[in-house]
């Protein structure tokens, strides 16, 4: 009896064992399909940008974004006290982040999580829009940028001065229109198979997440210059006003109402 429920036993795991190795094998080889289809189809951005595209990424200066703002009658952020009352009467909304989201923070405080109502709707949009450019381009994942600045007030923003050269007296993120895409970290989102061997492993979600990052980090250029050609494209439409910021190598990005 013993002997058969060790036997029992030692083929249950060797079952396990051999279900998670599939299941391993099944991501290796979505991550190294996913590599393949950003290296041939998708420039890096070095080789994607041009006088004529890098002018479009700068054309709308802080001036520009400024007055929207202004043409808007937006009132600006000022201490924290102000920003707790327009969290208060609600003329800023959280931005919530979950497992469907296209985006991520990347050292962006918790207390400045938050943007004009439409604003966030053109996150969101952007998220979107940056999906279908990657389809277009050949690429099936799915992955999601950055934010590293959103509402700034008064305090804030005087606070960057002193570490930011770029940082001015007064930002278009006071006015909560305002949101940073960083444009060097993105996550590539690795999916669980569909047919898993493997009902529930941590090693694995850990190594989904992890390759995520991975990826992201490895082809950034690619996916820098797909945000790019993104961005101009929405720009052009219309939609809102873009910076490129080389110091802070971050999109500057204003939705426009």
């Amino acid at each position: 009896m013993g002997l058969l429920l060790a036997a029992g036993i030692f083929g249950a795991v060797n079952i396990v064992r051999m279900s998670y190795n599939r299941d391993l094998s099944i991501i290796l080889k979505e991550t190294s399909a996913l590599k393949g289809q950003a290296y041939h189809n998708i420039p890096i951005y070095s080789d994607y940008i041009s006088n004529k595209r890098e002018k479009k990424l700068r054309t709308h200066l802080l001036k520009d974004h400024l007055k929207a703002a202004e043409a808007m009658n937006l009132e600006a952020a000022g201490n924290r006290e102000s920003i707790e009352r327009q969290i208060k009467e609600k003329l800023v909304v959280k931005m919530i982040r979950d497992k469907n989201s296209l985006f991520y923070f990347y050292n962006l405080p918790r207390e400045n999580r938050y943007l004009r109502e439409f604003t966030l709707k053109g996150l969101v949009n952007l998220g979107k829009e940056f999906q279908k450019t990657l389809a277009s381009r050949g690429f099936n994942g799915k992955v999601k940028f950055a934010v590293t600045s959103a509402l700034r007030g008064e305090d804030y923003q005087k606070s960057l001065r002193k570490r930011n050269r770029n940082a001015v007296a007064l930002s278009s993120h006071a006015f909560g229109i305002s949101f940073d895409v960083f444009f060097d970290e993105y996550f590539v989102v690795i999916d669980k198979p569909e047919e898993s061997f493997v009902t529930e492993s941590s090693r694995l979600d850990d190594l989904r997440g992890q390759s995520g990052y991975l990826l992201g980090g490895a082809l950034r250029r690619q996916f820098k210059a797909a945000m790019a050609e993104t961005l101009i494209r929405l720009q052009d439409e219309g939609k809102l006003y873009v910076i490129l910021e080389k110091r802070q190598r971050c999109f500057h990005v204003t939705i426009l109402k």
